[in-house]
């Protein structure tokens, strides 16, 4: 697979990471995994959003937060997941925010593998909030409400 096929093999790797890290439930499964992955990309990718920005791709962090999960390693409470018809009108119908550069807990300034600030986009409606990079259109995360 990793030779004949590496989109295949990325995703792949990025379900395992995401099992091994505790972001989603082994339970998932892979054939689910891709599945979603194939949906987001089919439903939400080319869609412009209420400003004008067009959805180009998805982070491996955002289908992690649109499956959730029973108990977060980050806090230790359940996560719960977004249906993407509710993502899908947050992006078009949703106030847009202003955009911010990112940071960690810490407070600290996240820096893309060019060195550049990342900078995210958050858009909100009664049932989720979902933020993108507004200038690469690649959708980070999302939160129910």
């Amino acid at each position: 697979m990793k030779y004949n096929n590496s989109p295949e093999y990325k995703l792949m790797n990025a379900y395992i990471t995401s099992v091994k890290k505790g972001k989603i439930s082994p339970l998932v499964g892979y054939d689910h995994y891709k599945k979603l992955h194939n949906e987001i990309n089919n439903s939400l990718v080319g869609l412009t959003t209420t400003n004008g920005i067009e959805i180009t791709g998805q982070s491996d962090h955002f289908i992690e937060r649109v499956i959730g999960v029973i108990k977060d390693p980050d806090t230790g409470k359940k996560r719960l997941g977004v249906e993407l018809q509710d993502i899908q009108d947050a992006l078009t119908n949703g106030k847009a925010m202003k955009p911010k550069i990112s940071r960690d807990k810490n407070g600290n300034i996240l820096y893309d593998e060019d060195g550049k600030p990342k900078i995210s986009q958050l858009f909100v409606t009664d049932k989720c909030a979902v933020s993108i990079n507004p200038e690469t259109g690649v959708l980070i995360q999302c939160n129910p409400k």
